[in-house]
């Protein structure tokens, strides 16, 4: 399925965001585009592909990106998506979920991560909700 511009633009501040982050933008940055070659995607987590991943930035931090347009963020796959993310993270120390949602969905995300860790047992996992985003 094609992506819409919106989750592009959303996948792009990800990476813009990972560029100006020092603990990652040494890293191996692997983004799930049309663009992207088969070899340089992300690798599955728990069963999902991340829209970014990045590893090998030093320190052995490793980042979980996921952009979601206003239409998917509550849909039951992306809750799905999540869930997965935050229990990989919860197992993964010094890793971090970073989602990207338009400007006035933030507030949704937020109150969304913060159940769903709860929800998971996954209340340690750091996160970023990126806001001020276009949508």
């Amino acid at each position: 399925m094609a992506e819409s511009q919106t989750h592009a633009r959303l996948v792009q501040a990800i990476v813009s965001w990972i560029a100006q982050t020092p603990e990652y933008c040494r890293g191996i940055v692997l983004v799930d585009s049309e663009g992207s070659m088969a070899g340089a995607r992300p690798p599955a987590v728990n069963n999902y592909v991340p829209d970014v991943y990045v590893s090998g930035s030093g320190k052995g931090a490793i980042m979980i990106g996921e952009a979601k347009t206003a239409r998917d963020l509550e849909r039951p796959h992306s809750q799905a998506q999540l869930v997965a993310f935050l229990t990989w993270c919860a197992h993964n120390d010094d890793s971090l979920l970073v989602v990207a949602v338009p400007w006035y969905m933030t507030r949704a995300a937020r109150n969304m991560l913060k159940y769903l860790q709860r929800r998971t047992g996954a209340d340690g996992v750091s996160t970023t909700v990126l806001d001020g985003l276009a949508g």
